[in-house]
């Protein structure tokens, strides 16, 4: 039984991404030590940027008690990416609340990141 191979797809919907989208910077945060003296974690900032298209909710998304006044929705290339990174879009700091992967078989195509200020 062969399965389908989704790289097609995925140079596809990278490439569209890429060409109708924008570049965004988003950051996440990383607890790379601990210390005792204060009892926090040490953290530091990871940045990366990724290629991705802003688009809308639908009308049953935005009935929704998930989607507040003011969220935006992210389609975002294929990578990875933590609910509670955040991204600049148009100058405004938004944090990713939910991820919404498209797939075909283990292959991620692309993502849907809710993003909420």
């Amino acid at each position: 039984m062969s399965r389908f191979d989704y790289t097609g797809l995925l140079n596809s919907a990278t490439a569209l991404i890429t060409k109708f989208g924008g570049t965004y910077n988003f950051q996440r945060q990383k607890d790379v030590n601990y210390d005792p003296d204060t009892g926090k974690p040490i953290s530091r900032t990871i940045s990366y940027t990724r290629n991705a298209v802003r688009s809308e909710f639908t009308r049953a998304e935005q009935t929704s008690e998930l989607v507040l006044q003011g969220d935006i929705k992210l389609l975002a290339q294929a990578a990875e990416y933590n609910v509670g990174d955040t991204v600049t879009v148009d100058c405004v700091i938004y944090r990713i609340m939910n991820i919404s992967t498209i797939q075909g078989n283990d292959t991620k195509l692309a993502l849907y990141l809710h993003l909420r200020q």
